[in-house]
């Protein structure tokens, strides 16, 4: 928080000071990309969830699971707040982390060959199955399970952090 006040003294300092070198289109920019919420992965076998931005915060949880999907909520140095499915928050340090986006099953369905109902099912995935995104559109998202060999589309909804996910 107090980067964030810090952060917008400076910039109304900068633009009144010196308007040509820093666009306000560039700072807000910059504002969405650092504090926007988004969907990360954990990148390691063992990464420890703790209670604080720091190693002096006691862990929560260790994460056993390469490639389980996370929320990135907030940031503080090299500290990641994140957020689960199970509704768990706590900060993970940003090396145990991968910007591989991978998504939970929340729903069972048909993964599908073209991102409409009556289009040819390829494959009925389960629920808390993790898959990898290829991209999303407004409804579907196309998406991959590299163990099985199975690519094709999911309906967006049915995807845990699906809405923080671009759509092409």
């Amino acid at each position: 928080m107090i980067k964030r006040i810090l952060f917008v003294i400076f910039f109304f300092f900068y633009k009144t000071c010196c308007p040509s070198i820093v666009s306000s289109q560039e700072i807000q920019t910059n504002l969405l990309e650092k504090f926007s919420p988004r969907i990360a992965s954990i990148k390691t076998s063992r990464a420890n969830l703790r209670s604080g931005p720091g190693k002096d915060y006691p862990i929560k949880w260790i994460y056993v699971k390469k490639k389980w999907p996370l929320k990135i909520i907030d940031q503080l140095d090299h500290w990641r707040k994140i957020n689960t499915i199970n509704n768990v928050n706590g900060w993970f340090h940003k090396s145990q982390l991968s910007g591989k986006k991978t998504i939970l099953i929340i729903y069972h369905d048909y993964l599908r060959k073209k991102p409409k109902l009556d289009s040819k099912k390829i494959a009925l995935l389960k629920k808390r199955l993790i898959v990898d995104i290829i991209k999303c559109k407004v409804y579907w998202c196309k998406i991959e399970i590299k163990e099985r060999r199975f690519s094709g589309w999911y309906v967006k909804n049915y995807l845990w952090g699906s809405g923080l996910i671009r759509i092409d």
